[in-house]
């Protein structure tokens, strides 16, 4: 006659040490693996972003102060600043005008400034033009 085995005697030996499957601590420092590459992720995924909005307002910058310049050199005059209307309101400029000695010129030099993230940006530029 054969011999007849416990079947609960074999699901606890498959159960033992030599078990498939995962520890607890293996868990975890999975977890903790995962975890920490998602920061990386989300921290390259924000300077990606910053990098992107301050590439927009540098372009936007750069042609507000293009279009100021301009202003500058055809109606010379004392010296101003203010801030630009809506949709470009986060955005001030300032115009200098200085002589240039024993020229019939006019040194124009303008600044358009904006704030990102708590950081103040500026760009500057400079032409000479004419004396009324």
């Amino acid at each position: 006659m054969p011999r007849r085995t416990n079947q609960f005697h074999h699901a606890h030996k498959r159960l033992g040490k030599h078990a498939p499957g995962f520890a607890l601590v293996e868990l975890l420092v999975t977890i903790t693996l995962i975890s920490a590459g998602m920061a990386v992720v989300v921290q390259a995924i924000d300077v990606c972003l910053y990098s992107s909005y301050f590439s927009i307002d540098h372009a936007l910058a750069s042609r507000l102060l293009e279009e100021t310049l301009l202003q500058g050199m055809h109606s010379p005059g004392h010296n101003d600043s203010g801030q630009f209307e809506e949709p470009w309101d986060r955005f001030r400029w300032k115009v200098n005008y200085n002589a240039v000695k024993d020229t019939p010129f006019l040194q124009v030099t303008a600044s358009v400034e904006w704030t990102r993230r708590n950081k103040v940006k500026t760009l500057t530029g400079e032409r000479l033009c004419r004396r009324p």
